[in-house]
């Protein structure tokens, strides 16, 4: 009888004094905004989105993989880069409502997705 409770009281115990872990991803496919050489188109993207309490990172694949947006942040630090170049938010307050869009520093490029949880 001792044998059999010892397994149980054993997995409660860790339960009790294991450090709260949170993490999850999420995907979704939609419709991805990119303005880049003043024009204007509506691409298919996919949405890629990972975070824990210590860190959060977000993938965008647009086009089929013609473009991609990869945003990274821990406590310490973070990242934006779209196709491998250094990128940045854009403001929320100068975007239309429930748009997120990351550009290049010399806004020669703008991706934009609706509705992404950031």
């Amino acid at each position: 009888m001792k044998s059999s409770l010892a397994k149980p009281l054993l997995f409660l115990c860790a339960l009790l004094f294991a450090g709260p872990g949170v993490a999850g991803c999420g995907e979704m496919q939609g419709m991805c905004l990119v303005i880049s050489g003043g024009e204007e188109t509506e691409r298919v993207c996919g949405v890629t989105v990972c975070a824990n309490v210590h860190s959060y990172w977000a993938q965008w694949d647009i086009g089929g993989g013609e473009s991609a947006v990869s945003v990274s942040a821990t406590e310490d630090t973070s990242s934006i880069s779209l196709d491998g170049e250094p990128g940045f938010p854009v403001p929320q307050s100068i975007v239309q409502d429930g748009l997120t869009c990351y550009s290049t520093q010399n806004l020669a490029k703008i991706y934009c997705a609706k509705d992404i949880p950031m």
